[in-house]
């Protein structure tokens, strides 16, 4: 994990290429975690006073697929960490990046589908406040 880490406009926008395979890598997880997050909630209503045992080997089914894919999921978020990279939505491919400003921290921002960094913001703020790096001065 790269603790403290600061990057130039330059070294994030080498990990661009990184980030949209790491995204296409992760969507298919997240999305099949979602379908069964949703597939144990109509299984536990149903379950609801019951009493089918066998509903409880399906429970279980789902549980253990729902923490395998939680599981994959976290190991795709640290490969991010590890790089310094901060991600902010996964469903987006929303990530900032550390980056000193005039001596301060604030991020470059960048969302999957852009092709270079263009845009930062202050670190106590989010996408909505982002600023395009002719601000950066």
């Amino acid at each position: 994990m790269v603790d403290n880490k600061k990057f130039s406009v330059e070294e994030a926008e080498r990990l661009i290429s990184w980030l949209e395979a790491k995204f296409d890598e992760i969507t298919p997880v997240r999305e099949k975690l979602v379908k069964e997050q949703e597939q144990l909630l109509i299984c536990l209503r149903q379950s609801r006073g019951n009493g089918e045992s066998s509903r409880d080997v399906d429970l279980n089914a789902k549980y253990q697929e729902i923490d395998r894919l939680r599981y994959q999921i976290q190991k795709l978020l640290k490969s991010f960490s590890d790089h310094g990279v901060i991600v902010r939505d996964i469903q987006r491919g929303l990530v900032d990046f550390p980056f000193v400003r005039d001596g301060r921290l604030v991020n470059l921002c960048w969302v999957r589908g852009e092709k270079k960094i263009e845009y930062w913001h202050e670190t106590n703020v989010g996408f909505s406040s982002r600023k395009h790096l002719e601000k950066l001065d």
